[in-house]
């Protein structure tokens, strides 16, 4: 029979040929299997970190139960000498008087409120009624804060959580939202003519208002 010989490959050139393959193989095998084990892990961290935001909002909402019965007094000058709560009362009294009203619902005493201190910076005042009917009528008086001389600088907002602080700055900031107000610890808005209520930033995206999660705080679940 004519022709050339096949060269045929000797055991050891076939035994380094199937370790390179081998190893090429298994380096590729490597880099797939560390793929998916990222993906997976990426998903599971993502999963994670939902878990932990609703948690999160969860948290909030009960802190700002606790508050339900709170208002802050901001730039209120007061004697750092004298007594806080006489001075508190004395406020809201004038507020009744500024209002034009003979009810003795809206009269004020020191047995309506169960705490009263200023904050670490003293420049804001938590006040804690008992009754959460008499917080209704003071801020049913506030707006009459105006009319003072003294006290035309000094307003009365609800007690929120810094998470909620900063969602009601995000709303008034935004062109589209109108009408914005707090009640009950949750933020009251007209966004494109329908009434909205946001308690959370999911609240937020909802309806569209987009928030950098580091403009809340919550830089830590990005």
């Amino acid at each position: 029979m004519s022709g050339k010989k096949a060269n045929k490959l000797s055991k050891e050139e076939i035994s380094v040929l199937a370790d390179s393959v081998y190893d090429l193989l298994s380096e590729k095998f490597d880099k797939l299997q560390a793929s998916i084990e990222k993906c997976a892990s990426e998903e599971t961290i993502n999963h994670i970190k939902a878990n932990v935001r609703t948690g999160k909002y969860e948290l909030d909402r009960l802190e700002q139960y606790t508050r339900r019965e709170n208002v802050r007094i901001h730039n209120f000058k007061y004697d750092e000498n004298a007594p806080l709560l006489p001075q508190t009362v004395e406020l809201f009294n004038k507020l009744k008087t500024l209002g034009q009203s003979d009810s003795d619902d809206y009269t004020f005493t020191v047995d309506d409120i169960s705490a009263c201190h200023p904050t670490k910076s003293k420049q804001q005042i938590i006040v804690r009624f008992v009754s959460r009917a008499k917080l209704h009528k003071l801020f049913s008086l506030k707006k009459f804060l105006k009319k003072s001389e003294v006290y035309k600088n000094v307003f009365i907002t609800e007690d929120m959580t810094q998470l909620r602080v900063r969602l009601l700055h995000i709303v008034k900031k935004c062109d589209d939202a109108s009408n914005v107000y707090t009640r009950d610890g949750n933020i009251h808005c007209t966004y494109q003519r329908k009434h909205m209520i946001i308690s959370s930033p999911d609240d937020l995206f909802d309806i569209g208002i987009e928030a950098d999660l580091k403009e809340l705080g919550l830089e830590h679940l990005i």
